[in-house]
């Protein structure tokens, strides 16, 4: 696991002595670095000369007397240099509580409550921070990509409503839905806890019951000792269940009353087994589909299913390409030059095994003698990449060259040289940077992906252009 963040930065606005004294006491001797404020000014003054301070949570009180303006003065110079925002009120006024919200409070609470909710919220966000954490430090050095649609769902799945529901893993085979398994496990339990993988598609029928909920010694020909099964390893950490679709219908049934129940009997045994355990399934196959063929359970579904989450395939995420074979490489040590144009010829291919594809053919290129990879090298260490990609890669390249030559820019208008001569030429870049993305995104306003992908631009340098826009 990360390093665990244990200590907060917070501000807290409130003039009321019998709030500001125990609220203070409370913040203080947590250790946390907490700034109170008794007046809407002397915050004003503060953020004035601090401007670029930002904190993780702000606790602002609502009604401030001897003041012309109330807390959401404050709540409007505090949103976006917080992450969390806290309104505490002595009144239950709808109007009040949804003024703030639509401000920009996450949260709104009576001040009667304070004891109880101020520290679960802290408690809540140093989890939820911790986690993000983790998962920042997952996507940079284990799970390799710049699918925002993936990232934002990964993210939501880390917030507290959702972490310890069920999980189901949509997928094509070889996407990494079992490296995404594991790091939801991990960062619920850690490693001090079970991690039990089942691949459904891997065990007959006719043992599949065994091998889930275990089994007495003598119970059917071949139980020479008795067995635990996957339920009772996974107790008090993760059973994955890899291939899910896989599972027979008789088994689904048993499993999902031990779901509901907690408990089972072993094949063989009058005694049933008390399990605790969180369940992540995966499929490549359309579940809904089989549901439709009575081949799978609706109530197993719906049980299963609390949280999907899709993966796309490598062939729908083509940004990922470049950056994957980069990080392939590098784990092997050998040092290779990849060039340009195979990078671009290897986007033209649809990667079926996705990442383990992709992961496969890197470990083969870092051995190539020459240490130069070519579209030629792709070629002989990959037959299964069809020559017809070639044919699209050449003719892409000519239809790019003709674009390139077609764009040329013979001159800047009056406007445009009037700015460079008056700022600097890194100015009028910004500025034609700021436009080229604020057209793409509007012609992919559901899509930043796609936006991304035509800019053929970084992810962080797309954001750094709409945050200075």
């Amino acid at each position: 696991m990360e390093t665990e963040l244990k200590t907060l930065r917070i501000i807290h606005l409130e003039d009321d002595p019998a709030f500001y004294i125990p609220v203070k006491k409370l913040l203080n001797k947590n250790n946390h670095h907490v700034l109170h404020f008794k007046t809407l000014s002397s915050l004003k003054k503060y953020l004035t000369e601090n401007i670029d301070e930002r904190w993780d949570i702000c606790i602002i009180d609502i009604h401030l007397e001897n003041e012309s303006e109330n807390g959401l003065v404050a709540l409007e110079l505090l949103k976006s240099k917080t992450e969390q925002c806290i309104v505490l009120s002595s009144l239950e006024d709808s109007k009040i509580i949804e003024q703030a919200y639509l401000g920009g409070a996450s949260h709104f609470f009576c001040k009667n409550m304070y004891l109880t909710n101020i520290p679960r919220l802290i408690e809540f966000y140093l989890q939820n921070k911790n986690k993000k954490n983790h998962l920042e430090g997952f996507l940079q050095k284990q799970y390799i990509t710049q699918d925002q649609k993936l990232i934002k769902s990964l993210h939501e799945l880390m917030d507290m409503q959702f972490f310890h529901q069920n999980v189901m893993l949509l997928g094509e085979t070889g996407v990494g839905k079992t490296q995404l398994a594991k790091l939801i496990h991990q960062i619920q339990f850690g490693k001090e806890h079970p991690f039990v993988h089942l691949n459904c598609a891997e065990i007959s029928e006719s043992l599949f019951e065994s091998e889930l909920f275990g089994h007495k010694k003598g119970s059917f020909t071949g139980a020479i000792e008795d067995y635990s099964g996957k339920l009772l390893q996974a107790s008090g950490g993760t059973l994955f269940l890899d291939e899910i679709g896989n599972m027979p219908i008789v088994t689904q049934k048993k499993l999902l009353k031990a779901i509901e129940e907690k408990e089972f009997y072993p094949v063989g045994s009058s005694q049933t087994v008390k399990v605790n355990f969180r369940l992540i399934c995966a499929t490549s196959e359309n579940l809904v589909e089989k549901i439709a063929l009575n081949e799978f359970r609706i109530d197993l579904y719906y049980r299963l299913a609390h949280y999907i989450l899709n993966i796309s395939p490598l062939r729908e995420r083509i940004n990922d390409i470049p950056l994957l074979i980069k990080f392939f490489i590098g784990l092997q040590g050998r040092k290779v030059i990849i060039r340009n144009e195979v990078i671009e010829f290897l986007k033209l291919h649809d990667f079926p095994g996705n990442i383990r594809e992709i992961k496969n053919l890197c470990y083969s290129l870092a051995l190539e003698p020459s240490g130069i990879i070519s579209i030629e090298t792709i070629l002989n260490k990959a037959p299964y990449i069809k020559k017809m990609n070639l044919l699209s890669f050449e003719k892409n390249q000519i239809e790019l060259s003709n674009v390139k030559n077609n764009y040329e820019v013979d001159e800047i208008n009056p406007i445009q040289l009037d700015a460079l001569k008056k700022e600097g030429l890194n100015f009028l870049i910004s500025k034609i940077e700021k436009k080229a993305v604020e057209q793409i995104s509007k012609e992919y306003p559901q899509n930043v992906s796609k936006a991304i992908e035509t800019l053929r631009i970084s992810n962080g340098r797309f954001y750094r252009i709409l945050k200075n826009a």
